[in-house]
């Protein structure tokens, strides 16, 4: 017993170490997998959020330098026109000074060279100078007054052109510096802010990178420990059953081995030849102790120990053979009394003390009726056993698949959460464009609106300009071919004249045509003011239509990609709705699974008294109810037995079945090693 008890002290260490060995929670567990995956999904949604806003900035910077260079290009082009034009004036003003000192000074000859030398210039302003005719013929008359005063006009005229473009010239470089001011100042803050968005991307593309390493490491590390768990988990089931087989298997043993010591002890004990056969009796018992203890010590020796088993059991059996007139009352008691030491029933106890009180007729009737109490008793507790196998599969199924649930549309949940986020920001930034094409577009119709309007009043006031020129030129070329017409008689009419009459010498040989000279440098230049009237006109049409042109192509271009934005803009709240939707069900689905797992774990709770047992198992009880079961059948055939004559002897039947029982047990571990 010593020795079985050593070797049971060994085991249980070795179990105690499995259960100090479980599973603890330094172990990667799949919640840290989660945390990391989400993290991984929010740091991508920020970069994506930050490579667009780069984009964007990208894009508006572009656009800012170009315009940039375009206003740049403007002002050259101004510039060059202003200097061209200024350059003209200044000319223009100095010969037209010269020419009117030079007719004052009445030298009309280089008067008349200077005027025509301005009005061979290109400029605009030169081809505003009158002419002066040539002094030849005796019939020219230099009217200086009228051709100074145009002249003084047309100086006039352009100082305050030249002032005039001065002043335009200074507003438009003022506007031109403080548009490129303002523009560099956006630049400068759109390079900043994408220096700063590029930033935040590249730092949330390291972060990710960095969570993704470690979450490498994470699932390498929960396949590892999941190894390493289910390698303990397996290697400690081995030995705990390896356990159970072998304790069961020396319990027997050494309860066989024991009810053979008591039935031979308590029937030796009222033999009536006791003093004859009480060496031989004790010698028996004593082999059969020793034979327990070696038992006990070592398994190697088995055979060896099997042999002297059955030695002594044929020893045994010759000496209960000549004692045939044992006691069955005692016999039975002491069967009893020793099966409920060695399984500590109170049920077994309580039938050997009512048999010592009862009478034989009565004996078999209570063993019959134990039996089949016990019986009775074996059976519904299977049948309990039965539904609780039954309730418990099918909660511990509900509760994992609830659990597994959960878990899914948690993880669900979360994606569908940082999709709407992120929809949410995409339709803001939707809306904010397309509010701001809309104004932009409403801000370039009422500007071409009233563009539209000046283009039309000047070309009203050209061609009103136009027609009164033309009417003046009219009225004067009229009046002037008149004049020269009438100034020169058919040749005819002045010989007749001649004929009938000699007249004295008149102080002008040729008849007054009107200031045909200086009438043409009139006309010339009302020509060349309704030339210039006729060129507005067109130039403006040209101008007019060059813009309604580009108007409507960029108004097209702006609409269409307001309409782009708004489809788009209508998908993603389209998107949004179905996620909402989707996250809705996925929150109710989780709540669902929660709900059930609660009942499953309520249903577990419930079932815990009545099917999980806090002290012996069903195993346990089911083997000690059939022990019993044996017990007292035994009894019973003891009871009802006559002789020990032969082998049919039921006393004799019951030793040796346990005599057999210890030696099929030797056997056994013999066999394992």
């Amino acid at each position: 017993m010593k020795a079985l008890l050593g070797v049971a002290t060994v085991v249980a260490a070795v179990l105690g170490g499995c259960q100090a060995r479980q599973p603890s929670s330094e172990l990667t567990t799949p919640v840290q997998k989660g945390e990391l995956e989400g993290d991984i999904s929010s740091c991508v949604s920020a970069r994506d959020a930050a490579d667009s806003s780069a984009e964007s900035a990208d894009t508006s910077l572009i656009q800012k330098e170009a315009r940039v260079d375009e206003l740049r290009e403007n002002n050259t082009e101004r510039k060059e026109q202003f200097k061209r034009d200024h350059d003209d004036l200044v000319s223009a003003i100095e010969q037209s000074e010269t020419a009117v000192q030079l007719i004052k000074a009445s030298r009309p000859e280089e008067a008349l060279v200077a005027i025509r030398s301005l009005r061979s210039g290109e400029s605009n302003a030169a081809k505003e100078m009158p002419d002066i005719p040539s002094a030849e013929g005796s019939a020219y008359d230099f009217h200086s007054h009228g051709v100074i005063s145009t002249l003084e006009t047309l100086a006039d005229d352009f100082r305050t052109e030249k002032h005039d473009i001065e002043t335009a010239e200074l507003a438009a470089n003022h506007e031109f510096e403080a548009a490129e001011l303002g523009l560099k100042a956006e630049i400068a803050n759109l390079k900043k802010a994408l220096e700063d968005y590029r930033g935040a991307s590249a730092a949330k593309t390291s972060e990710i990178a960095e969570k993704q390493r470690e979450l490498g490491r994470t699932v390498a590390a929960i396949n590892e420990d999941m190894g390493v768990v289910k390698d303990l988990m397996s290697s400690c089931k081995e030995q705990e059953d390896a356990w159970t087989q072998r304790s069961k298997m020396r319990a027997d043993e050494l309860t066989a081995l024991a009810q053979a010591i008591a039935i031979i002890e308590s029937k030796v004990k009222d033999i009536e030849y006791r003093n004859k056969r009480i060496a031989l009796t004790a010698s028996s018992t004593q082999r059969l102790k020793e034979i327990a203890r070696k038992v006990a010590v070592s398994a190697s020796n088995a055979k060896k120990h099997q042999r002297t088993v059955k030695a002594a059991a044929g020893a045994v059996l010759l000496e209960l053979r000549a004692h045939r007139e044992a006691d069955v009352r005692s016999q039975i008691i002491a069967l009893l009394k020793s099966r409920a030491r060695a399984l500590r029933s109170t049920v077994l106890t309580s039938v050997a003390t009512r048999m010592e009180e009862d009478t034989l007729a009565k004996i078999k009737s209570l063993i019959e009726s134990m039996i089949e109490r016990l019986l009775q008793e074996e059976s519904e507790e299977a049948e309990h056993k039965g539904w609780c196998d039954m309730e418990l599969t099918k909660v511990n199924q509900k509760k994992r698949t609830s659990t597994e649930d959960k878990a899914q549309y948690e993880a669900e949940m979360e994606q569908l959460t940082a999709a709407l986020a992120k929809t949410e920001e995409e339709i803001g930034q939707l809306t904010t464009q397309i509010h701001e094409i809309d104004q932009q577009l409403i801000q370039m119709t009422a500007t071409r609106a009233e563009e539209q309007k000046e283009n039309e009043a000047s070309i009203q006031d050209a061609k009103e300009g136009a027609e009164a020129v033309g009417a003046a030129l009219d009225v004067l070329a009229q009046f002037y071919s008149n004049a020269a017409a009438a100034a020169h008689p058919p040749a005819a009419i002045i010989e007749t004249r001649a004929s009938y009459r000699q007249e004295p010498d008149a102080p002008f040989t040729e008849p007054y045509n009107g200031s045909q000279g200086e009438a043409t440098g009139i006309l010339g230049m009302l020509e060349t003011i309704q030339t210039d009237f006729k060129r507005t006109v067109d130039e403006t049409r040209r101008f007019e239509s060059k813009a309604v042109a580009e108007h409507d192509k960029l108004s097209r271009e702006m609409k269409s990609n307001m309409s782009s934005k708004q489809q788009e803009l209508k998908a993603k709240g389209q998107y949004k709705v179905e996620k909402g939707t989707a996250l809705t069900e996925a929150t109710s689905s989780r709540d669902a699974a929660q709900t059930a797992l609660e009942l499953a774990m309520g249903e577990l709770e419930k079932l815990k008294p009545a099917c999980i047992e806090a002290g012996t198992t069903y195993d346990e009880r089911k083997a000690r109810r059939e022990e019993e079961i044996d017990a007292l059948k035994e009894a019973l055939e003891i009871f009802e037995g006559t002789s020990f004559s032969g082998s049919s002897s039921p006393f004799a039947r019951l030793v040796q079945r346990q005599l057999d029982k210890v030696s099929r047990d030797l056997t056994c571990p013999m066999a394992s090693h």
